[in-house]
């Protein structure tokens, strides 16, 4: 059963789009938001003055789909000015524009922070929300019971605030949006037929298109594509997610009109050609 929860967001500058602490209560650790250019001058926020879990927030170059780099520090301040510091000297390809931190003090070891990195890589790549940047693998040091069941539990507190902050990084989206009051099973699924592209999906709680495994590709794109959904294609196969024409796993578009895009090869409105089983249009429900 979900209970309540008190969350303390305050805006340091008085700007959403600036320094942004989130606090639960009754808990010890401390979630902070930065924008980039704020953590020369934020070496002293205790913060940041401690070890923590990082999530570095962008879009990708070559397929503009929302990305996140995870990673883990015994001193969150030193480790995000050595990524600006990679980034001018070549040795970062992707530029971030906003991290997320949580620490809690002195009550992080290494030990726990490499553990609660590890899983959120895991989960990241679970939920497939976000593209997940860290390249090497996570790995946790031994850990005993009492630290990881207590690591699982700060994990939890993390999760929350992420979203109260806005990112649904860690959350999984195999929840479909109830689009009808139908007790159906399939009543939330969409689908999309056109020439011999064939697809289907479901809208998730945040406005994400979700296109399941299963759907299917036309061949060709013609110049109306919108070049974003011609980079996705070109990615996925790359990644061998896509395998004679067929995606062999979902994948999160920020719309449905650029999951139809991605599927057609073409420019398509996806409220008017995404539809219930019955024929309603996306636009109508």
């Amino acid at each position: 059963m979900a209970h309540g929860k008190t969350i303390t967001i305050f805006w340091v500058d008085g700007n959403p789009d600036g320094i942004v602490t989130a606090k639960l209560s009754n808990w010890i650790g401390k979630g902070i938001k930065l924008p980039r250019e704020a953590i020369e001058n934020s070496a002293k926020r205790e913060e940041l003055d401690a070890a923590g879990v990082y999530f570095l927030f962008c879009t990708d170059n070559e397929d503009g789909k929302d990305s996140v780099y995870i990673g883990e520090s015994e001193s969150l301040c030193n480790r995000l000015r050595q990524h600006i510091l990679d980034r001018k000297n070549g040795k970062e390809n992707f530029y971030w524009e906003t991290v997320v931190a949580f620490s809690a003090g002195k009550e992080l070891t290494k030990t726990s922070v490499r553990y609660l990195e590890a899983r959120c890589v895991e989960i990241a790549n679970t939920s497939i929300r976000y593209k997940v940047l860290t390249q090497k693998k996570a790995k946790s040091m031994p850990i005993s019971e009492q630290e990881k069941a207590s690591m699982d539990e700060f994990l939890e507190y993390m999760k929350t605030l992420l979203v109260a902050l806005g990112y649904r990084v860690l959350e999984p989206v195999e929840i479909p949006r109830q689009l009808s009051n139908s007790n159906r099973d399939d009543s939330n699924i969409l689908l999309f037929e056109m020439k011999e592209a064939r697809g289907t999906g479901f809208l998730t709680m945040d406005n994400k298109f979700v296109l399941q495994a299963g759907s299917k590709l036309s061949k060709d794109t013609v110049k109306s594509c919108p070049e974003t959904a011609i980079k996705i294609r070109k990615k996925l196969e790359e990644e061998g997610k896509i395998s004679n024409l067929t995606l062999v796993e979902d994948v999160v578009f920020n719309s449905s009109s650029l999951a139809g895009a991605f599927l057609l090869g073409g420019s398509i409105s996806g409220p008017q050609h995404w539809k219930t089983s019955d024929g309603t249009c996306l636009k109508d429900l």
